[in-house]
């Protein structure tokens, strides 16, 4: 998951928030899962992926094993 510090705060609520919350219930639920956090990017943008791709790539691939 991510979110950005000039993420959503619309009608539907506040994603910054919302977010952070729902990492603290998967966290609380012992889910696997990774929430990244993007300084000055809002909602679906290219400064997003500029942050975060790097670390979501190696979070998927940590438990990868060869055969």
């Amino acid at each position: 998951m991510e979110v950005g510090s000039n993420d959503l705060n619309n009608q539907f609520g506040d994603w910054r928030i919302q977010n952070n919350t729902f990492a603290n219930a998967l966290k609380a639920r012992g889910y696997s899962y990774q929430f990244l956090w993007s300084e000055g990017a809002g909602h679906v943008e290219g400064g997003v992926e500029r942050q975060t791709m790097l670390e979501a790539v190696e979070w998927v691939w940590k438990t990868y094993k060869a055969k």
